[in-house]
C-alpha cells in the first residue's frame, strides 16, 4: 500500500513524512497536468528532521543505526531547538524552527544512551562552549559469568587539534576492542589496559597537518569501566574521573593526571606550586598524561589500571571535568547523587548535567552511571 505526505507531496514509507515529520496518508503522489495526473520519483536528498525530542523516530522505531539513521526508515537524527525545545514536527524544511530560532544544536550537543534502568551515559556540550569535544560509549557484553557492562569516556584536550575527533576515536577503538577482547574470555584487567591501546592507536591514525607553530596534534582523555558481577575494573589517563557513592561512603577512585599533582608527586613545595599557578592559571586544568602523541606508541602505553569489589547500594559515576570542576570533592559529588535516589541512571544522570549546566556550564559535559545491580 502506497503511502505521500500531502504537505510535502512526495511519496514515503512507515507512518511519518522523513522531510516535514507529518504523518503520511493512503495513495500515490501526483503532480496535476491538465486532468492527468503524473506519478513523482522520491527526492534524492537525504531524509532529515525527523527525530523527536525524545530520540525515537516519528515513523515509530526507537531504534538507532551505528550511522545515528533510524533502522526503520533511514531517517537522519537530529536534536530540538535549541530555544524552545521543539522535536522535529516543529522544524521547517530549511532547517529553522517555528519559534524562529535558526540555531538548530548538532546531533553530538547533547546524546544519551540508556541500557536498561542501571546504566546509562549523557553527553551534553554545556552552555559556554560552542562545540562539543566530549564523546561516550556504552555496551554489555555476553560473558561467562553473566554479562559484563562497559562504558567508554573521553575528552578531547582543548589546546590540540582535533579534540573531539581524538576523543570520537578513541571511544569507538576502545568499546571495539574490550567487546571482543570480553567475548573471547581475556581476563578484565588485561580488557582495560587494551581497550585503552586501541584508543591510543586511533588517536595516532588520525590525519593532522599543524596550521602554526603553536597548533598541537590530535589528544584526549580517556576513562574505561568494566563491571562484571560484583567486581568494577577501570583504567584511565588524564583527568576524567571515576567516583562511587554508596548511602553513607563516597570516594573518587582514580589520581588526576593534572601538572598539579605531577608536581606534587616531584616533591614541589606547595608555595612552589601556586606560585607558578599566579603566574600561569591555565596550569590548573593541566593534563600531563592523554591519549595522543606523546604516549607513544600503543603497545608500549602502561594506563592506570584498579580494580574492586562492589559494595551493595553503590553508585558509580564517570565524569568529566566539565562536571568535577563545579563537584571536586567526593562529598559534593554524593550529595546530588543521594538526591536521585531511587530514579533510574539515566534520570541520574541527567540530573548531574543539569547539576554542572545551572553552575555555569563552563566545559562539555559527560556523565556515565553504573549501579551495582547492572
Amino acid at each position: 500500500m502506497e503511502r505521500y505526505c500531502p504537505t510535502c507531496n512526495i511519496p514515503g514509507k512507515g507512518r511519518f513524512c522523513l522531510k516535514c515529520g507529518k504523518p503520511l496518508v493512503v495513495g500515490t503522489v501526483a503532480t496535476t497536468s491538465g486532468d492527468t495526473a503524473l506519478s513523482t520519483a522520491a527526492p534524492d536528498t537525504e531524509p532529515t528532521f525527523v527525530f523527536t525530542q525524545l530520540g525515537t523516530c516519528n515513523c515509530g522505531e526507537a531504534k538507532i543505526k551505528k550511522d545515528g539513521k533510524c533502522k526503520a526508515c533511514d531517517a537522519v537524527r537530529i536534536a530540538p531547538c535549541s530555544l524552545c525545545e521543539e522535536g522535529a514536527d516543529k522544524i521547517d524544511s530549511d532547517g529553522s524552527c517555528a519559534c524562529g530560532n535558526r540555531r538548530l544544536p548538532k546531533p553530538s550537543d547533547h546524546d544519551e544512551i540508556a541500557l536498561g534502568p542501571y546504566f546509562a551515559s549523557v553527553c551534553d556540550r554545556g552552555i559556554k562552549h560552542s562545540y562539543q569535544q566530549d564523546r561516550h560509549g556504552a555496551t554489555v557484553v555476553p560473558v561467562e559469568k553473566g554479562n559484563a557492562a562497559v562504558f567508554v569516556i573521553a575528552d578531547g584536550v582543548s589546546g590540540s587539534s582535533k579534540g573531539g575527533e581524538a576523543a570520537e576515536a578513541a571511544v569507538k577503538a576502545a568499546i571495539a576492542s574490550a567487546a571482543n577482547s570480553l567475548s573471547h574470555g581475556m581476563a578484565t584487567e588485561n580488557c582495560v589496559v587494551e581497550s585503552i591501546r586501541a584508543a591510543q592507536d586511533g588517536v595516532l591514525r588520525l590525519l593532522w597537518k599543524p596550521i602554526n607553530e603553536k597548533d598541537q596534534q590530535p589528544c584526549s582523555t580517556i576513562l574505561v569501566a568494566i563491571k562484571i558481577g560484583a567486581k568494577l575494573t577501570w583504567g584511565w589517563l588524564g583527568d576524567t574521573r571515576l567516583g562511587w557513592v554508596t548511602d553513607s561512603k563516597c570516594g573518587w577512585l582514580v589520581k588526576d593526571d593534572s601538572w598539579i599533582n605531577a608536581q606534587r608527586d616531584f616533591g614541589t613545595p606547595e608555595a612552589a606550586i601556586r606560585e607558578a599557578l599566579a603566574k600561569d592559571h591555565s596550569l590548573s586544568r593541566a593534563v600531563v598524561r592523554n591519549l595522543g602523541s606523546s604516549q607513544g606508541e600503543p603497545s608500549k602505553l602502561d594506563p592506570h589500571v584498579q580494580s574492586c569489589d562492589v559494595p551493595a547500594g553503590c553508585t558509580f559515576v564517570g565524569c568529566t571535568d566539565g562536571f568535577h570542576v563545579y563537584a571536586d570533592s567526593p562529598e559534593q559529588l554524593a550529595a546530588v547523587i543521594r538526591q536521585q535516589k531511587g530514579a533510574s541512571a539515566l534520570a541520574t544522570a541527567r540530573a548531574l548535567v543539569e547539576f554542572a549546566k545551572a553552575k555555569g556550564g563552563a566545559d562539555n559535559i559527560t556523565i556515565s552511571i553504573l549501579t551495582d545491580a547492572a
